[in-house]
């Protein structure tokens, strides 16, 4: 979307913001892709005379003054209020801005109207599923108490530590649930820790499967082989802090969830890098192994959401203490998580009967069976 937008401002300068280099990389792909011709500022990188379009991590951004620009968009954009961002948006102030988010609304409680002054909800991801731009969620969870996590103020999300050492015990199980139900599959692991990670790694490859972690220190060339390693279906790839957002990897089938959070914003985002479609690989849906409660918490990524740049995440210390309506339930014969108002199961057809209060009697939806099963 933007890379049209960013055609009409060809004669102009343009700035193209990314929180990491991933996204710098992938940003500039697309931008070629749909013939616009851009150039990457990093680190160790600085733009070509001649450029009018610039890619470049927000980091390197706001230590450069390069006069100038016209227009700025903004990836990822509820990070356009971070510190960083901000200050590349004062040494512009005459440009446009414009960004693109999955989710507007951060954990911090900042608000987005601080930057922006409208939001466009342009389509729901819904719709998104039902047009094939997406795919569903096939999510199977498992019951794990997580009564007696720390809090952590500064982060507003579980502590680290605290949600390591409770995660840990459950690698075992969690491979061999991916083992029985994803076996093959090419699959991103989410983990709390190095330590978490690290684990998990050691007992994929006990049980004879390739497995990997990506960390913020991993360097540029060793992610793109990862990456490729995954598309291959080489490769179990585990991953912390680095793979949260917009990571462009269709390919991806299992998404297995090792790290709880509090977050609706990056819960919806973990669940977005499974959801883009791969039709070479006939992919239909993706499965999430959930073995830390989040469907439960923030239900499903296509659950309807009225965005607002002044949303505010949910109240983090009531999800904490468990003091909150149940987002998604568990089918009792299958297991798998559905949304709460799910009459009968995708999986294995199991029904569930609407509650009500006593001596009322309520209309029972009704579920078709095929002949032999009447007859017996």
């Amino acid at each position: 979307m933007f890379a049209h937008l960013i055609k009409d401002f060809q004669s102009k300068r343009v700035l193209v913001l990314c929180p990491w280099r991933e996204l710098v990389f992938q940003g500039h792909r697309r931008l070629t892709e749909h013939g616009v011709k851009a150039g990457i500022m990093m680190a160790d990188r600085k733009p070509k005379e001649g450029e009018t379009v610039h890619v470049a991590t927000t980091a390197t951004a706001a230590r450069r003054n390069l006069g100038k620009y016209d227009l700025i968009v903004i990836d990822e954009a509820h990070r356009a209020v971070s510190n960083q961002c901000r200050r590349v948006i004062n040494n512009y102030p005459e440009a446009k801005k414009v960004g693109w988010t999955a989710t507007p609304l951060r954990l911090d409680g900042k608000r987005l109207c601080t930057v922006f002054d409208d939001l466009i909800d342009v389509v729901s991801v819904k719709d998104l599923i039902n047009q094939g731009h997406l795919v569903g969620c096939k999510v199977y969870a498992r019951d794990v108490d997580l009564a007696g996590l720390r809090y952590d103020r500064k982060s507003r999300d579980y502590a680290t530590g605290s949600a390591s050492k409770r995660m840990i015990p459950l690698v075992g199980d969690a491979v061999d649930t991916w083992r029985s139900r994803a076996n093959g599959s090419r699959t991103l692991v989410f983990c709390v820790s190095i330590p978490h990670a690290e684990a998990t790694v050691q007992a994929f490859t006990a049980r004879g499967i390739k497995a990997d972690m990506i960390t913020g220190k991993t360097s540029t060339t060793r992610r793109h082989e990862m990456f490729e390693a995954v598309r291959a279906g080489e490769l179990v790839l585990v991953s912390i802090g680095t793979c949260n957002e917009g990571l462009d990897l269709p390919e991806l089938q299992t998404i297995v969830m090792l790290r709880p959070t509090l977050s609706r914003g990056l819960f919806r985002q973990i669940c977005g890098r499974g959801l883009r479609p791969a039709p070479k690989l006939g992919k239909r849906e993706c499965l999430f192994l959930d073995h830390a409660d989040n469907f439960r918490k923030h239900g499903f990524p296509e659950d309807p959401v009225e965005w607002s740049l002044k949303t505010k995440q949910d109240d983090q210390k009531a999800l904490k203490k468990e003091k909150f309506e149940p987002k998604a339930k568990k089918c009792s014969k299958c297991g798998r998580m559905v949304p709460m108002n799910t009459v009968r199961c995708p999986g294995c057809g199991n029904t569930w009967l609407p509650e009500t209060e006593s001596g009322k009697l309520v209309v029972l939806p009704h579920v078709p069976r095929p002949l032999r099963q009447i007859l017996g």
